[in-house]
């Protein structure tokens, strides 16, 4: 394993010398990264029950994990179920409108419908990882997207 590390290391200092980055890419790249969700408006997370000291009290079985992102329009909580087959999340929007959902991963975005009041359910999750949530209004009025966060 050491010796794949150090073959790795030694062609990343190789490709620095003989095929630098051109000035100023790299820059341009964090900034194109940052415009793929222009149009929406940006979700923070204000609470996760991992990080509540009186929820990791609970005994018995792992309770469910609770999240909750909010933007100045939207708040979005969701519920991340391990079934004992595959994992489930089932998410409330505030206000409750229709919309489309998307879960991203970075192998995959998996999409539902939130129903008139709101409610979304997403089933086969998938194993743990990077994931960011992505809600379009139906009217097109309104469009938010949660930070990436590790579930």
């Amino acid at each position: 394993m050491t010796d794949d590390l150090d073959l790795e290391q030694e062609l990343r200092r190789a490709a620095e010398l003989l095929d630098p980055l051109p000035e100023g890419l790299r820059r341009h790249a964090v900034e194109a990264f940052g415009l793929r969700a222009l149009d929406a408006e940006l979700a923070a997370l204000t609470f996760d029950s991992l990080l509540d000291a009186e929820a990791s009290l609970v005994r018995g079985a792992e309770p469910p994990r609770l999240l909750t992102f909010r933007s100045s329009a939207l708040t979005i909580d969701v519920e991340l179920i391990d079934t004992g087959r595959g994992r489930r999340l089932i998410g409330q929007l505030d206000p409750a409108s229709p919309a489309e959902i998307e879960l991203r991963t970075p192998d995959r975005t998996l999409t539902v419908r939130a129903d008139d009041l709101g409610r979304f359910t997403i089933e086969d999750i998938g194993a743990a990882g990077p994931v960011s949530i992505r809600c379009r209004a139906d009217d097109a009025s309104l469009a938010v997207v949660t930070e990436w966060m590790s579930i």
